[in-house]
C-alpha cells in the first residue's frame, strides 16, 4: 500500500512538471527554465517535509503501555543538527534568488539592431500599434481586437505606453507581462521563435470593458512581412482619412453585448456614457483615443 502511494505522487510530480507552459520566445527560455527549478526544488522540500512528518508521527506516537507525561528521548544543543536545518533553507533561497536574478537580466536585455520596432500605447477598451518609419498604424475597439504582425525569428522592440489609466500588455504563450502606466515609458524585446498566432490581453483591472481588451500578435515569416507592410501602406494611402468621411459613414460605438457588473436605479446605459478622456501624457507620440473605440 505504502509503495503504490509513492508510485502515484512520483507521478503526480512528473506529470505536473510535464504540463507546464513553453515559452513561444527565446528571451523567456530562460523563464521556463526557472520555473522547472523552482517547481522540482518545492518538491524535493515537500517530500522531506512530508517524509520526515509521516516517520515522527509512526515512530513517536503514544503507545498504550506509556504514561500520558511520559516524552521520547529528548536531544538537546545538537550543534551539527541545528547547522544544517539552518544552512540548507538559507543556501537554497540564496540560490532560487541568483537564478532569478540571471533570469531578470536575460528577459530584460535589449539587444541593438531590432529587426522591427513597434510602439504599444494601450487605452480603455483597445490597443493602438505604431510601425514608425513605416506609415503603418493598426487601431483596435472595444470589441474589435487589433492584430500585430511581426516577423518570427527576429528581434523585436516594444515600446509600452498608456493614454489613460494603468494597463498591462500580458499574452500568455510569452511567458511575460509589463505594466503600461500613463506617463511611463517602458521598453522590452522579444524574439518569437515560429510563426503562428497569439492571443494577448490586458492584465489590470482597468474599468467596466476591461475584458474586452483584447489583441493578437501574427508571427510570419521575414519576406511576408514585409509584403504586409506594403499592403498596409497601399490600404492606408488609397482609403480617405476619417474626417473626409460624411457624418453618416463615420464609425459608431463598439458596445458589448449584455448587462456588465450591477445596475442601479437611473444609471445611464454604457453607450449613452461620455467616454473619458485621456490625460496628458509623456510619451513621445501625443495620443487620443479614435472615434468609436470607446463606449
Amino acid at each position: 500500500m505504502n509503495r503504490r502511494i509513492l508510485i502515484l505522487a512520483g507521478a503526480t510530480v512528473a506529470l505536473a512538471g510535464a504540463c507546464m507552459p513553453q515559452s513561444a520566445t527565446v528571451q523567456e527560455e530562460s523563464t521556463y527554465n526557472l520555473y522547472q527549478v523552482f517547481f522540482w526544488t518545492a518538491a524535493v522540500v515537500a517530500a522531506i517535509v512530508y517524509v520526515m512528518t509521516t516517520l515522527a508521527i509512526i515512530r513517536f506516537r503514544r503507545r498504550r503501555d506509556q504514561r500520558d507525561d511520559e516524552l521520547p528521548t529528548q536531544t538537546r544543543e545538537n550543534r551539527p543538527l541545528e547547522v544544517a536545518w539552518t544552512a540548507l533553507p538559507f543556501l537554497t533561497v540564496f540560490v532560487l534568488f541568483i537564478l532569478t536574478l540571471f533570469t531578470l537580466n536575460t528577459v530584460d536585455a535589449m539587444p541593438p539592431n531590432p529587426a522591427a520596432t513597434i510602439d504599444v500605447t494601450a487605452f480603455r477598451w483597445s490597443w493602438t500599434f505604431v510601425y514608425p518609419g513605416k506609415g503603418v498604424t493598426i487601431t483596435g475597439a472595444t470589441g474589435q481586437p487589433p492584430e500585430m504582425v511581426v516577423p518570427a525569428g527576429q528581434n523585436l522592440h516594444i515600446v509600452l505606453t498608456s493614454a489613460d489609466v494603468d494597463h498591462a500588455f500580458w499574452i500568455p504563450k510569452f511567458l511575460f507581462k509589463r505594466d503600461a502606466i500613463p506617463g511611463i515609458t517602458n521598453e522590452f524585446n522579444f524574439t518569437i521563435k515560429q510563426p503562428g498566432t497569439y492571443s494577448g490581453q490586458c492584465a489590470e483591472y482597468c474599468g467596466l470593458y476591461h475584458d474586452e481588451m483584447t489583441f493578437t500578435v501574427r508571427a510570419v515569416p521575414p519576406a511576408e512581412y514585409q509584403s504586409w507592410l506594403v499592403s498596409q501602406r497601399a490600404g492606408a494611402s488609397a482609403s480617405p482619412s476619417p474626417s473626409a468621411l460624411p457624418s453618416a459613414a463615420q464609425p459608431s460605438p463598439v458596445t458589448p453585448k449584455g448587462t456588465v457588473g450591477p445596475t442601479y436605479t437611473g444609471a445611464p446605459s454604457p453607450a449613452a456614457a461620455s467616454p473619458v478622456s485621456p490625460g496628458p501624457s509623456s510619451s513621445p507620440t501625443a495620443f487620443s483615443a479614435p472615434a468609436g473605440s470607446q463606449p
